[in-house]
């Protein structure tokens, strides 16, 4: 008698599990959530988004940080973005951070709804400070020349002109 082995991987049956956010997920809402709440732009972001507006320049590069932290679902579970042993995490944030929770709920509907272009771009262009010196980045500040006028109507008489010098 010949027995058929199946042979099979075991299936975890835990796919994804809960945890309260770390440090730097905190740290990310609550900057987002702080400013939120006092700047008109970015209050109650999925509004926001669904009047077809923009955050500000600072609340849109907090959202930008917020996201790469974390995400939701069309349920309105927030998860992580890095999953742990292949399972995905759910975060546990806290309740009171209503503008956290809109904004992730507008960058969730603005994914969803592909006729738009997404709420909140990681791509998003700002603007870059030229690099004049690499190897030894000098601080510039501004100072005020004062020349004497060439003119011999006032002998008094001062020119002045403001001019950055590194």
């Amino acid at each position: 008698m010949a027995h058929d082995r199946i042979v099979g991987f075991y299936e975890d049956p835990v796919d994804s599990f809960s945890r309260p956010v770390n440090t730097a997920e905190s740290w990310a809402a609550y900057h987002f959530e702080m400013h939120a709440r006092r700047c008109a732009y970015c209050h109650n972001p999925y509004e926001v988004h669904r009047n077809h507006e923009q955050l500000c320049d600072v609340g849109h590069g907090l959202a930008q940080q917020l996201a790469r932290y974390m995400y939701m679902i069309s349920n309105g579970k927030i998860y992580g973005t890095v999953e742990e042993d292949n399972k995905l995490v759910r975060l546990e944030l806290h309740a009171g951070y209503v503008e956290v929770q809109s904004l992730l709920k507008g960058i969730e509907r603005s994914i969803r709804h592909r006729s738009r272009r997404p709420f909140v771009s990681m791509d998003r262009f700002y603007y870059v400070s030229l690099q004049t010196d690499l190897v030894s980045p000098r601080r510039s500040h501004t100072v005020e020349v004062e020349q004497e006028s060439t003119s011999k109507q006032s002998s008094q008489s001062r020119d002045s002109v403001i001019v950055d010098w590194p």
